[in-house]
């Protein structure tokens, strides 16, 4: 960055000294993906049918959602902007509208996975009559996820098990 920068302001005044390649030796690495083991998976899914939830709905919510996840390899906000439109559950494919590159795919699930999503349906339709948003995945107000929130559920280990120490 700091060579570009001291390419342009060559342009503009020629007595400006470009730095030599090499002269900063930082190049940013970006971290290799921690990939979770089958049992590391389990134990998350099992501490996310323990979430606390007022009305019942969060545990089969994440419980379901993080599965996906692990099954699928989806990006966060991918699930989380799925509306309930985009999950078939009779052919088992779910279409995923503009994704990182503003491109549309479909993810073929699993007999599994479609009993999973089918069981979390039922629950989420019997709890929430009347959910405010056309999402899959809703919240206990009857909203869509946001991802800071799934990420925060996830990271924050106070709420993956409060549900009977309240």
């Amino acid at each position: 960055m700091v060579r570009m920068f001291a390419k342009y302001l060559s342009t503009i005044d020629p007595r400006n000294e470009i730095p030599p390649h090499g002269l900063l030796p930082y190049r940013y690495h970006r971290k290799s993906p921690y990939l979770y083991s089958d049992e590391e998976i389990r134990k998350l899914i099992a501490a996310a049918r323990n979430l606390f939830s007022p009305i019942g709905l969060r545990p089969y919510t994440y419980s379901a959602l993080f599965g996906l996840l692990a099954v699928t390899g989806m990006r966060i906000r991918e699930p989380i902007h799925l509306d309930r439109k985009d999950v078939d559950l009779v052919q088992g494919v779910i279409t995923i509208h503009q994704t990182k590159f503003g491109k549309s795919r479909l993810v073929v699930i699993h007999p599994s996975v479609k009993q999973i999503l089918r069981a979390y349906e039922q629950q989420r339709d019997k709890i929430i009559l009347n959910p405010y948003v056309p999402s899959f995945f809703i919240s206990d107000q009857g909203t869509r996820l946001t991802d800071d929130i799934v990420r925060w559920t996830f990271i924050n280990p106070t709420t993956m098990f409060m549900a009977n120490n309240i």
